[in-house]
């Protein structure tokens, strides 16, 4: 006679390096699903969903898969891995959900989309991010802002460019914001340039330009300065 008994194989686990999707177009990403226990050959699936436009499923069978790729439009998606056994009459099953909703773009909007124009008058424009993923940073991109000129903060939704220009000549200059999407960052500019030209030569102008002229009558006159830079 014969006797004893039969164990069920061992649980079916799986697991998925990195458990998270990829959250940006363009952007190499692969992932690993290796599966243990049950009983070999194992079969690999979408489970649920679909794949987003350029990732792929490396195989359908063996203990481990690779989905890589990389994403070629933005949006929602969700999918399954899945991984059946051979465990027999009823097969072991394991699965890994990925999903993500985009964040939205980053967008920049400044009051003044022209610099200063001329030495010595005050200027100020207000720029604001809105999208992305917060917290944001900000920084001239490329160039320099003209003497005399400066920016009011580096992090906020929405930062201030002012001063009064002290120099002639041309300028150029990108302000510049970036956000905290991971694992690539997004930006966003506004381009700046122009030829600030030194101000206007001052002048006088009186309403008379005779003194009185006779003792005790009543006299006036008026002298008001333009161009130049005040005070």
């Amino acid at each position: 006679s014969f006797g004893g008994t039969i164990q069920p194989p061992p649980p079916l686990t799986l697991s998925c390096i990195p458990t998270a999707g990829p959250t940006q177009a363009g952007v190499s990403y692969s992932a690993t699903c290796t599966v243990t226990g049950g009983t070999a050959p194992y079969n690999w699936s979408i489970g649920a969903g679909a794949l987003p436009a350029g990732l792929s499923l490396s195989a359908t069978t063996g203990s481990s898969i690779t989905v890589s790729g990389s994403l070629t439009t933005v949006g929602a998606y969700n999918y399954t891995i899945r991984v059946a056994d051979s465990t027999n009459p009823t097969s072991l099953i394991a699965s890994q959900s990925y999903s993500f909703a985009p964040t939205p773009p980053l967008s920049l909007t400044c009051s003044l989309s022209a610099g200063p124009t001329q030495v010595g008058a005050p200027y100020s424009a207000t720029c604001t991010a809105s999208g992305g993923t917060l917290p944001y940073s900000w920084s001239i991109g490329s160039g320099a802002l003209p003497a005399g000129m400066s920016l009011s903060a580096t992090t906020g939704s929405s930062i201030a460019i002012s001063g009064t220009s002290t120099s002639s000549g041309p300028y150029s200059y990108t302000i510049r914001v970036t956000d905290s999407t991971t694992p690539v960052s997004q930006t966003a500019g506004q381009v700046y340039s122009g030829n600030l030209p030194l101000p206007p030569p001052p002048t006088l102008s009186c309403t008379t330009t005779t003194g009185p002229n006779a003792l005790g009558a009543s006299y006036s006159a008026s002298c008001t300065a333009s161009g130049g830079t005040a005070p």
